[in-house]
């Protein structure tokens, strides 16, 4: 286990550095370790929500090429697949069509997919996202008003070319209603704001002071195939777990009902990271109650390309480094799923007592990306960036201290003195593991009296101060206190 997890994070450090060109019609092809070389070039560097850049891959000596969507908040999917979107992939296939579903930026990775080197060569298309233009429907005078409004949702999201976009866009659209049954984007029969909210299950103070979540567990399984009693026995041990797992890592002060059945879906291949299709299948038949969706794989069918892969939903909070978006709509939630986490197949990574640390860990790093870690600069050891704490933007910096001698789920480690001015790493692996305190201010469950409580950084190398990491011989850098996070990224408070 520890391996796979060594190799994991090497993968991630290494799609995580390579650099992203801004969107252009080419790219310099760059050498690979082993001397290969991936050129890319693009039919369009900007597209509209809903348009499609066609992406192509060249090479003298790659034949397989095997395509990704980088964020974990993506302004793009790839359009591949029976139902033609293939979520952030991976897919092998050569040219890749990218369709755009927001306003953005969206980075794409190409890599062999024949290759079995860790060093193989990962190149990164950076691909602009405009918003939809709408031109603006004039009524005509003879019809009347309640009629008027039919026709401009009828004229933005019917007779528009904008595909499977149109039930997305129109059930995002306060003043429309999507009609399942004949397929059309009608009006509202009054727009009421306050019943607006109440539709879309938002409480703003509640979802930004919330302490108690819900988490809801699927099995994707190919179509034809039945899930195997182990799976479900590993399944239900994580579950139970889980739930103790995450009132342990946030110290008590928050919960995680994991209680619901358990849900079996058959899918085809193709469509395990098609997270939009996916969920729409499972909100026909079940609630719309969970913050937090678990996806894990059986009979072959891994959701993740990494060791798991979180994907924010939506986010309400100021002050922690994410943007505010709501896109909830695109995924069948009428305002209440926060977060999307795709993690192992059952089937090749057995779960027992004897490594349900491992398996903790996993699902609670995952969860933790909801809120963690983008606050400030990557670490760069020159004293010129912002805070420090994070590396690869999306994790803690190793040499963030944990008060914690186990380390903590996002990445900060635990120090000791060698007695000689140097620190070295010293994580016990074999206990559970509790957030960070700027975690659980990210999350909203720090008490203010402990604002003020300073960590120190270590200057262990890595992230981006362009040398290897160095778990022996660490130095002492700065301290950090939460109250320097607000400093830089202002108070943590709730959208309006």
């Amino acid at each position: 286990m520890k391996k796979r997890y060594v190799v994991i994070f090497c993968l991630l450090v290494m799609l995580v550095i390579v650099g992203c060109k801004e969107g252009t019609v080419g790219i310099k092809p760059s050498l690979s370790a082993a001397g290969k070389t991936i050129s890319l070039s693009s039919d369009k560097s900007t597209v509209e929500a809903g348009g499609v850049a066609t992406i192509t891959a060249n090479s003298d000596s790659v034949n397989k090429f095997r395509w990704t969507v980088l964020e974990t908040n993506p302004a793009c999917y790839i359009a591949y697949g029976s139902t033609g979107n293939a979520g952030r992939g991976p897919v092998v296939t050569n040219p890749v069509l990218i369709r755009g579903t927001r306003e953005g930026t969206c980075t794409v990775t190409v890599r062999d997919d024949a290759s079995t080197d860790p060093k193989t060569q990962v190149v990164t298309y950076v691909l602009n996202v405009r918003a939809l233009t709408t031109p603006t429907v004039k009524p005509s005078p003879a019809v009347k008003s309640s009629e008027t409004n039919v026709q401009t949702c009828n004229d933005k999201y019917n007779t528009k070319n904008q595909g499977q976009y149109k039930e997305m866009a129109c059930g995002a659209d306060p003043k429309c209603k999507w009609n399942t049954t004949n397929g059309i984007c009608e009006t509202r029969d009054v727009y009421n704001p306050i019943e607006e909210l109440a539709r879309r299950s938002v409480d703003l103070d509640q979802v930004c002071s919330q302490k108690s979540f819900k988490m809801a567990f699927i099995i994707v399984t190919p179509k034809g195939t039945t899930v195997s009693k182990e799976s479900l026995s590993e399944i239900n041990l994580i579950k139970s777990e889980f739930s103790k797992d995450f009132n342990y890592a946030t110290n008590g002060l928050a919960s995680m009902d994991t209680s619901y059945p358990i849900q079996i879906m058959e899918i085809n291949n193709e469509d395990v990271n098609n997270n939009e299709a996916n969920l729409k299948k499972f909100y026909e038949t079940n609630p719309d109650i969970f913050d937090f969706i678990s996806i894990y794989g059986d009979n072959g069918i891994n959701p993740t390309i990494a060791g798991g892969d979180h994907l924010p939903i939506q986010n309400k909070v100021n002050g922690i480094g994410i943007r505010i978006f709501d896109d909830t709509s695109y995924f069948s939630s009428s305002g209440k799923l926060k977060g999307v986490n795709s993690m192992l197949d059952l089937s090749k990574n057995e779960y027992t007592l004897n490594n349900k640390f491992e398996w903790g860990k996993g699902l609670l790093h995952e969860t933790g990306h909801q809120w963690c870690c983008s606050v400030g600069d990557n670490f760069k050891g020159d004293k010129t960036g912002k805070l420090e704490i994070i590396q690869q933007y999306i994790h803690f910096y190793r040499g963030l201290e944990s008060p914690y001698e186990t380390g903590t789920p996002m990445g900060s480690d635990y120090w000791v003195s060698n007695g000689d001015g140097t620190y070295y790493r010293a994580n016990d692996l074999n206990k559970l593991l509790k957030y960070h305190p700027f975690q659980l201010y990210f999350m909203g469950l720090l008490p203010k009296s402990e604002y003020g409580t300073k960590f120190k950084i270590y200057d262990a190398g890595g992230a981006d101060t362009g040398r290897d990491f160095n778990f022996n011989n660490a130095t002492f850098y700065k301290e950090v206190s939460v109250n320097d996070i607000i400093v830089v990224e202002g108070e943590r408070k709730c959208a309006a």
